[in-house]
């Protein structure tokens, strides 16, 4: 997305922004507006955190995103990087990745 040129008047929606690396990244970089949402608090405290400690300006909501609707208007771009390895591969997962994965079951 940086690459396309992402203009700073963009209006972005991290959807399932675990640590907020992605809605971070595109606000301190790109200067877009970003609203992060995540189902987990916790998760969303540390990208509260994350967020803190480098200075950017993100709205974090707790939502799930099958089930309710934020109330945000106007967006122009929706991002997300869900988690894409099935349950069944997670005891063969390196602990430095399944550690630090979380699990909705």
């Amino acid at each position: 997305m940086l690459k396309e040129g992402v203009s700073d008047a963009c209006r972005i929606l991290d959807i399932g922004t675990g640590t907020g690396c992605i809605a971070i990244t595109l606000n301190l970089e790109a200067g877009c507006k970003v609203f992060a949402v995540d189902i987990d608090m916790d998760a969303l405290a540390l990208a509260r955190e994350n967020a803190l400690s480098l200075g950017a300006a993100i709205d974090f909501i707790q939502a799930d995103m099958l089930t309710t609707k934020p109330d945000i208007n106007s967006l122009d771009i929706i991002v997300s990087n869900p988690p894409y390895v099935p349950q069944s591969d997670h005891a063969s997962m390196d602990p430095g990745v399944k550690d630090f994965e979380p699990s909705q079951e």
